[in-house]
């Protein structure tokens, strides 16, 4: 854009004065107006940051900024303003944005990366060890003496981790499935029960690791993605995101079949009260549902709770609370009366949760975008994030504790790669 401007030379006339017999004088200047084009300003300032970008702080310190400065073509130095996100309570990467505008209103923009990290002597909340896998770790099954990790790892079946070393982790063994997506394991510890997405239910003889093999099968509709077994071993029970809830005879392992089911449309995951009477499904859109399951053969729905997106589920030890992974929300649940669940809590986790974990102790532990986010809900109504573990590039899908709960175990996905890994962080 151009502005004219007019330039005026203003006219003057000068008399000469004579005597009477001479003649009158004049000079003239003539006044005369010349359009000059200016272009207009539409450069904005150029931000100048002080200090390191990124920048890095330890947590539990104090965050100064090193502030910018802003030059401009015409106005020369203006203002900076800085808009700060950077919370030093918690691990992470935040941005610090700065903008400078001049007098024509063109406005610049920058941002620093800050990283908030703990102390190198921390031993805590620390990724002891990582395992590349080929494949995304759906979810993870821990031996009862906690020497192997169990992960079923998509398009590559079954994957057997030596953890007796948590600091020197290795792979022992596989065994091939079409598309592992959640786990179990017989409490015996002999036996692998995979639900394997559109390939049905897998079961798989691990009592010799070195020497894997599958024992037994059934093909079921839908897309399988998650499980449980009953407390005598007897029954499966497999979430189907088309056909819900499935119960399998799984008694004789070596010739599964299907009890009954019930179709709640889109259940991802399941949770089983420690009575064996009531399933609790982590259904999508149709948020939580709560089955009586105390009678196989005739199933139905006895409560629920609409939220968004209800991806996981997880109970409290003493069966009064549901803990649900909605989105980027966490929400509790009161499921004391069955009949009647209603929400008593919420934490949003900034990112999308696929995964939770619950310690003994009011702890939950929760797979959340880039991140393991910790969160104290000994509250239920008013949980608090207490700590919070980047995992970036990669995106953690499940979370399982050690039985001694001083480790964490995270089945992570890169998907940039299509890779993933097993990290081992430790717990106070």
């Amino acid at each position: 854009m151009k502005k004219t401007f007019l330039l005026s030379i203003v006219a003057s006339i000068v008399l000469n004065g004579c005597n009477s017999d001479s003649a009158l004088t004049t000079t003239t200047s003539i006044a005369t107006t010349d359009p000059i084009t200016v272009d207009a300003d539409t450069v904005p300032p150029v931000i100048k940051l002080l200090g390191d970008n990124p920048l890095t702080v330890i947590v539990g310190s104090d965050y100064v900024d090193p502030g910018a400065t802003a030059i401009d073509n015409v106005d020369g130095a203006v203002g900076v303003d800085i808009y700060n996100t950077v919370d030093t309570t918690k691990e992470g990467e935040y941005s610090v944005i700065y903008t400078a505008a001049d007098s024509n209103n063109n406005i610049s923009k920058t941002t620093r990366t800050v990283k908030v990290v703990a102390a190198e002597n921390d031993t805590l909340y620390n990724i002891v060890s990582s395992l590349k896998l080929v494949g995304y770790a759906s979810e993870i099954a821990l031996s009862s003496d906690g020497t192997k990790a169990y992960i079923a790892d998509g398009a590559n079946g079954l994957q057997i981790i030596d953890i007796s070393d948590p600091t020197n982790i290795s792979i022992i063994n596989s065994i091939n499935t079409s598309d592992a997506s959640a786990i179990a394991l017989s409490s015996d510890g002999a036996k692998a029960y995979v639900a394997d997405g559109t390939n049905g239910l897998q079961i798989i003889d691990i009592s010799d690791p070195a020497n894997l093999s599958i024992i037994g099968n059934i093909d079921l509709p839908g897309n399988l993605s998650g499980i449980a077994l009953s407390s005598d071993g007897n029954k499966a029970y497999l979430t189907n995101t088309v056909n819900g809830l499935q119960i399998i005879d799984i008694s004789d392992p070596t010739n599964p079949s299907i009890i009954s089911s019930i179709d709640t449309e889109h259940a991802l995951a399941i949770a089983l009260s420690s009575d064996g009477a009531k399933a609790y499904l982590a259904d999508g859109a149709n948020g939580l549902q709560i089955i009586d399951i105390s009678d196989p053969a005739n199933l139905s729905i006895i409560g629920s709770v609409n939220t968004n997106d209800t991806y996981a589920v997880a109970l409290s030890s003493d069966g009064t609370k549901a803990y649900l992974a909605d989105g980027s929300n966490l929400r509790i649940v009161d499921v004391s009366n069955a009949a009647n669940p209603a929400i008593i809590g919420n934490i949003n986790a900034l990112s999308y949760i696929t995964a939770i974990a619950l310690s003994s102790d009011n702890i939950a532990y929760l797979a959340d975008g880039n991140n393991l986010r910790i969160v104290d809900i000994s509250n239920a109504a008013n949980p608090v994030e207490i700590k919070n573990i980047s995992m970036s590039p990669e995106t953690p899908l499940s979370v399982t504790l050690s039985s001694d709960e001083t480790k964490v175990f995270a089945g992570c996905a890169n998907f940039a790669d299509e890779n993933g890994s097993l990290k081992i962080i430790n717990l106070p």
